[in-house]
Order: C-alpha cells, then sequence, then structure tokens
C-alpha cells in the first residue's frame, strides 16, 4: 500500500515560505499516528522548496504536539503559534546551542548584520570595524595624553578630568560616545571611563549576551532536576530577554510563553521557582 505523500497542512512564513506542516488525524485516532508521517512531510517539504526544514505539528483535534526536527522531542502544546512566534523561532534555532555551557554566539550576528552610524556626516561600518577604529585611537592617544596615561596607570581621574576625555574622543574621528560604546561593546550598564579601562586591558567587560547566557547557565546549575518543558522555557525566556533587554512578570503568562503551557510560567514552575526567575531576570534588565 503506498502511502500518500501530501501533508494536510502547510502553513507559510511572511516571506511566503514554508514554515511549518501540520498532520491531522480524526478525534477517534491516538495523534501520535501522525508522528511519523509528519516528519516524512517535513522533509519532503524541505527538499521540494529547497530551504529551512519546517516545523513540524501532528493533532487528532483533541490534543496537538509541537517538534522541532532539529532540536528537540516532539511536546504537547496548546495552540498554535503566532507568525511573530515562528518568526522568533527560526531566529533561535539559526543561532543557538543547547541550554548548558555552551555560549551563545553572537560574533556573526554583530559582524555580518550590525552597522553603527558615527559623527557629524552619519558615517556608517560595521560593529566590528568601528570597534577596532575606537580601540586603535585610544591606543595611539594613550602615547601623548595625559588623562588616558594616569587611566593607564591605575590612577582614578576627576569628573572634570573624565569629561574633558569625553570631549577629546567625541572630537576626534571615529567620534566616540559613551552610548557607541555601550552598543559596540554591547554592554549598557558601563560607564564611560570603565570602557576606556576595557579597551585599555585593565578591566574586563562582559558584553550583555555573556552576562545572559552565565546567568542562566548558572541557574540551570544549580537547579539539576528541570524538566525537557522548564528547559525550554529558559531558553525561550533567554532568548526573549537577549532580544528585547528586559521582561516584565506579565510577559510570561502571555505569548509566546503560553506556547509552552495555556499558563505559561505558572504552569510550569513553583511559586518558589518562579521567584527565583524574577529575581534573576531583574539583574538581568537594562
Amino acid at each position: 500500500m503506498r502511502v500518500h505523500q501530501y501533508s494536510d497542512y502547510v502553513l507559510f512564513g511572511r516571506d511566503g515560505k514554508p514554515v511549518a506542516v501540520v498532520e491531522a488525524k480524526k478525534t477517534s485516532k491516538d495523534a501520535e499516528v501522525g508522528r511519523e508521517q509528519a516528519k516524512q512531510y517535513c522533509y519532503n517539504i524541505q527538499k521540494q522548496y529547497n530551504g529551512e526544514l519546517p516545523f513540524c505539528f501532528y493533532t487528532n483535534g483533541l490534543e496537538l504536539y509541537f517538534w522541532d526536527l532539529e532540536s528537540y522531542p516532539p511536546r504537547k502544546v496548546f495552540g498554535y503559534p503566532t507568525p511573530d512566534d515562528f518568526e522568533r523561532f527560526q531566529y533561535i534555532r539559526k543561532n543557538r546551542k543547547k541550554l548548558g555551557p555552551a555560549q551563545f554566539d553572537f560574533n556573526d550576528l554583530l559582524k555580518n548584520k550590525e552597522m553603527v552610524e558615527f559623527g557629524p556626516e552619519h558615517s556608517a561600518v560595521s560593529v566590528s570595524q568601528y570597534r577596532e577604529m575606537v580601540e586603535k585611537l585610544i591606543m595611539e592617544l594613550t602615547e601623548t595624553n595625559p588623562i588616558l596615561q594616569k587611566i593607564k596607570e591605575g590612577k582614578k581621574v576627576t569628573e572634570d578630568e573624565a569629561d574633558e576625555l569625553a570631549n577629546l574622543l567625541h572630537d576626534e574621528h571615529p567620534h566616540i560616545t559613551e552610548d557607541l560604546l555601550k552598543n559596540v561593546y554591547k554592554n549598557r550598564k558601563a560607564k564611560f571611563i570603565q570602557f576606556i579601562r576595557h579597551i585599555l586591558g585593565l578591566e574586563v567587560l562582559k558584553s550583555y549576551p555573556e552576562t545572559v547566557t552565565k546567568a542562566f547557565d548558572e541557574f540551570i546549575h544549580s537547579h539539576s532536576n528541570l524538566s525537557s518543558r522548564q528547559l525550554d522555557f529558559l531558553h525561550l525566556l533567554k532568548d526573549f530577554i537577549l532580544e528585547k533587554e528586559a521582561v516584565k512578570k506579565r510577559d510570561l503568562i502571555e505569548p509566546p510563553f503560553t506556547i509552552i503551557h495555556p499558563r505559561g510560567i505558572r504552569g510550569i514552575f513553583s511559586p518558589l521557582e518562579i521567584n527565583e526567575i524574577l529575581n534573576m531576570t531583574d539583574r538581568l534588565a537594562v
């Protein structure tokens, strides 16, 4: 007997490309019956469109399962993602490594996608290029500038000296400002002199992605009995914070978190664990 090779439904993204396949069975059948068919349809669609592997859904109308074939086993969900959710899932899939000690690699994203504008003529270069220009200028000025020499020697500078240095660097190409430094070094909490000390090798400033990743790694390490669904939630939360740079308590009971459980964080973690997570996210807020 030959099995048909057409999925029941294909969901398309805003770019007109397939993002998900849905295999639907009758309510009289177990939803798991459609699991392997849905999987095969995903690979067929990928081959047909010569693109990314679609996400996988299978259902009997009563139960719905979501499957990211590239990352995690199927899990029961309570509704279909929105177009924004699918874009977030695709972003996570492209850039993530499974939760654990591995670092979230933003280097390629910064180099290839982000540009920074600077100066009165609004010149634009990549973040990595601008960072190189900044570091080159500061290293050159350190040879003759007494304030930079003072910082390099580990001495404290006054507010007037810090302002004088800031004005100098703003006037010199590439027109350095504290806001630009916060952008290119991905650290919105550090102050101007801290960036200078970092460039001179006197202080280590971790980027925001590094800080977030470390916080989540430590949380997971200290909670060794987390379920796969809890890990999925934390992974989604981590990427949400990396994108938004903050999260409100109410966000955690709304999409995209309700994809994992209809009650969001309340359906997955205990009140004590929720408080721990909220304390962590408060510390990470920019």
